[in-house]
């Protein structure tokens, strides 16, 4: 039988500790630097990434929920909803109930929008716009709904995409193809919404009002809402009636147009 040799045991050694390294430096991701940073009030913070903040995340939008509680924040699932804006309207594009979603670019929806802006043929750096994010966190019979507003620009998205356009050409060569967006649900200063037990109070007069509830007041929504005054029941304004004439427009030789008036009423004729 050969001996071992005594260096064999410290080279076994040595290639499990350079193993475990290389396992550690594999699982460490360096977070890159935002290129901007926006915070909305107490509500949320955005920021903008030009290289990959997470691993595995497509360019476009992602919507982390945190829950303020006292001292503690944490992640919390909530429902999300994002809708873009575009020139003519708001354009729903994605919605889900996790503590994240993930939006990318390519996604059928945001690219519509993205096509009504480019449509419009105005350079991408003359403009921003924006994304509407609704978050709604529920617990037990009480809500809270944040809205956040994400200002973005359509050129980032279209240079993430790869897309070449003569209306990115403008833009600074660093630009975002990330955002993320921290929404933060602080129940110790927001309000929440309460569903509560419907009961009448003797003591209201007020048949749109059932009383109060925790510093609440309660109304009754099967009824109307409070109706100001109608002024036309005070003071009585005359109506007017507008009866339609009929107009004949003839062109003279010299091309100018003659308006005439039909003073006659039309009368009605059946053919047969």
């Amino acid at each position: 039988m050969w001996p071992m040799p005594r260096a064999l045991p410290v080279v076994v050694l040595a290639l499990a500790i350079a193993s475990v390294v290389v396992l550690v430096a594999n699982s460490i991701y360096a977070v890159p630097s935002p290129i901007s940073s926006v915070r909305i009030g107490g509500f949320g913070e955005v920021d903008y990434y030009a290289s990959q903040p997470i691993l595995n995340v497509p360019p476009g939008l992602l919507v982390r929920v945190y829950l303020i509680n006292g001292s503690s924040v944490k992640p919390v699932n909530a429902f999300i909803d994002v809708y873009a804006n575009a020139p003519n309207g708001i354009v729903h594009v994605a919605m889900g109930y996790s503590s994240i979603l993930i939006v990318p670019f390519n996604s059928t929806n945001w690219l519509y929008a993205l096509g009504k802006w480019a449509s419009l043929g105005i350079p991408f750096s003359g403009y921003n716009t924006s994304m509407l994010v609704f978050i709604t966190y529920i617990h037990g019979n009480e809500s809270w709904i944040v809205p956040l507003l994400i200002p973005y620009n359509v050129g980032w998205a279209y240079r993430a995409l790869g897309k070449s356009t003569p209306l990115t050409a403008t833009l600074s060569a660093a630009t975002p193809r990330y955002i993320v967006v921290n929404a933060y649900i602080n129940v110790n200063e927001l309000r929440p919404s309460r569903v509560v037990p419907v009961r009448l109070n003797g003591t209201v007069t007020d048949p749109q009002v059932f009383g109060t509830y925790n510093g609440y007041t309660v109304y009754n929504c099967s009824l109307s809402g409070p109706q100001p005054p109608n002024i036309y029941n005070v003071i009585r304004v005359p109506t007017n009636e507008h009866m339609p004439r009929l107009q004949r427009i003839t062109t003279n030789s010299m091309g100018y147009v003659e308006q005439r008036r039909n003073t006659k009423r039309p009368r009605a004729t059946i053919r047969t």
